[in-house]
């Protein structure tokens, strides 16, 4: 009984050897793989917006009349003196571009032109359910009639972004929000219930 058991034991001993001095037998650690975070690509910056981002400072004489801002104007047909930010939309729109702007093709110097049958309701933005892109035009309506204001979207995250409007005031408050008398960049907000309010958001298409 005790042989059989001391030749049990060898024959355990011989086998355990034999397996560690095996070179072909290799121990291998497995390692947990890391969760790889994704980054989110930095939104492109569409050539109008850009143009219009390189007017920011741009401020008139006090009267909607001045070098620049005439050229704004002269873009959608109108005389110096006349509020300007539609058609400080419109001359960005207008310069060449590679590719090319092909909508909207409305150029006007009335904000409420710019709403298509493409745009957005901020009330859908708002909620979350669209999102405007770098470049959208957003559209301001005072009351409910055809007056309101218009800028560009440099960004948005769902009621607030950062915009680029004309003829509005600077990002420190004072003065008016849509005959302010300059180019500036500041960050705005979905106010559904105001008189004065974003009411759409237009996409800009190239060709």
């Amino acid at each position: 009984m005790q042989l059989r058991y001391w030749l049990s034991l060898c024959c355990f001993w011989l086998a355990l050897n034999s397996c560690s001095a095996d070179p072909a037998v290799e121990i291998i650690s497995i390692v947990p793989e890391q969760p790889q975070t994704e980054q989110s690509p930095e939104p492109i910056i569409p050539d109008h917006l850009q143009i219009a981002q390189s007017y920011i400072g741009t401020v008139d004489n006090g009267d909607n009349t001045g070098t620049t801002v005439n050229q704004f104007l002269s873009s959608v047909g109108l005389n110096p003196g006349y509020p300007w930010c539609a058609a400080f939309v419109s001359f960005c729109l207008d310069q060449p571009t590679d590719p090319a702007v092909i909508a909207p093709e409305m150029r006007s110097a009335l904000a409420s032109d710019f709403i298509s049958r493409k745009s957005i309701k901020a009330s859908h933005v708002i909620t979350g359910i669209r999102k405007p892109k770098p470049g959208y035009l957003a559209i301001y309506r005072r009351g409910n009639g055809i007056f309101g204001h218009i800028a560009m979207v440099e960004h948005w995250d769902q009621k607030c972004g950062q915009i680029i409007a004309g003829n509005t005031s600077p990002p420190d408050g004072s003065g008016s929000e849509y005959d302010g008398g300059g180019v500036w960049s500041k960050e705005r907000c979905i106010h559904p219930g105001n008189y004065f309010r974003i009411v759409s958001f237009t996409p800009v298409v190239y060709s």
